[in-house]
Parts: C-alpha cells; sequence; structure tokens
C-alpha cells in the first residue's frame, strides 16, 4: 500500500508544481495476467508492454504485447518470448529493441520494425545472461546491461554497445570491475 500512496503523492506533486492536472484516463483498460517490468511508446502512440505474462485482456500474450491507446491489444503485432521481457528502447521511427531472459525469437536481445518483422542484429552468439535495460544512443546505436559478462564470445563486463547497423560496437567498453559479486550487473 505504501508504494501506491508514494506514487499518487509523487504524480500529484508533479501535476501541481507543473501547473497540471493528473488524472487517471478512463477510456483505457489493460488487464495483465502477470508482471510488467518495462514499457514504451512508438511513434504511433502504440504502448509496448514487456514482463511476465501469459495474457492480456483474456488474449494469449507471453511476456510481449503492444496495445492501442484505449489499452486493446493489438492483434496484428503478434511478437512473443519464451521468456521474461525486462527492457524497452524505441527508436524514433518505431524501431523497437527488446531485452530479456528470453531465447525466442533471438537470445537476449530482439530488433523490432513497426510490423512486428524481425530485423537483424550482428550479435552472434549473444550476451552469456540476460539483458536488464536498454537506451538508444544519439548515433541510432544501441547501449545495453545487465549480468552478463561476454557478448558474442568477447569479455564485455556488464555493458555492450551495437552500432547504427546492429552490428557490435568492439571500440566500446566498460570500466566496471569483472569481480564484482555475482549478482551484479547493470539494472538501468
Amino acid at each position: 500500500k505504501s508504494p501506491i500512496c508514494l506514487l499518487t503523492i509523487v504524480v500529484s506533486l508533479t501535476a501541481v508544481s507543473n501547473n497540471h492536472s493528473a488524472e487517471l484516463d478512463p477510456t483505457f483498460s489493460a488487464q495483465v495476467q502477470g508482471t510488467v517490468h518495462a514499457l514504451g511508446v512508438d511513434h504511433s502512440g502504440k504502448i509496448l508492454v514487456g514482463g511476465e505474462f501469459g495474457q492480456v485482456n483474456g488474449v494469449s500474450r507471453n511476456n510481449f504485447v503492444r496495445l492501442d491507446a484505449t489499452g486493446a491489444v493489438d492483434q496484428s503485432f503478434a511478437v512473443q518470448t519464451d521468456g521474461v521481457v525486462l527492457g524497452i528502447a524505441l527508436e524514433a521511427e518505431g524501431t523497437a529493441h527488446v531485452g530479456g531472459a528470453f531465447n525466442g525469437p533471438q537470445k537476449h536481445l530482439v530488433r523490432l520494425l513497426p510490423s512486428g518483422a524481425l530485423a537483424p542484429l550482428a550479435v552472434g552468439s549473444g550476451t552469456s545472461s540476460r539483458i536488464d535495460c536498454l537506451a538508444i544512443c544519439g548515433d541510432g546505436g544501441l547501449v545495453f546491461g545487465g549480468p552478463f559478462r561476454n557478448l558474442n564470445g568477447t569479455s564485455a563486463v556488464y555493458t555492450g554497445r551495437l552500432d547504427a547497423d546492429g552490428a557490435i560496437d568492439a571500440t566500446f567498453g566498460s570500466s566496471l570491475l569483472s569481480t564484482m559479486s555475482i549478482e551484479a550487473g547493470a539494472d538501468a
């Protein structure tokens, strides 16, 4: 109960300090059967939702779904993962990068066109563990983090970077210590 109250206070204070009112949108209704870990809104206003779930609004969707502005499941977008989705990063034109602890449709990281079609990434064998967070760079590249220590069989301690073409940026390196505890990694 405390986190909900705290969130309400923060939203209320933000709205007051910005001279805006904060109201719930009564037209939005999405029933997720499970846990949501990541959200993103694409260029068309569609909402990407990732987490640990099997149904949204009574429709079977494993861990990943796209909703319209009312919260209805976008039936034309049927991408699903076989494990938890932990991070979503969206490019300006709507291409989505999705990371997590999944092996399909690709291992730990997938790039999706606005249509839901897979876009190629040149990551070889991928990361040695899940991806927890992602961010789009100003040059169109992608940085990502998690508890992994390898990217395509090469040392990459908790962070990695792809260039705008989706290839591994071999010049990018982390100064994070690989001797940190097994639970260490980049979370955000």
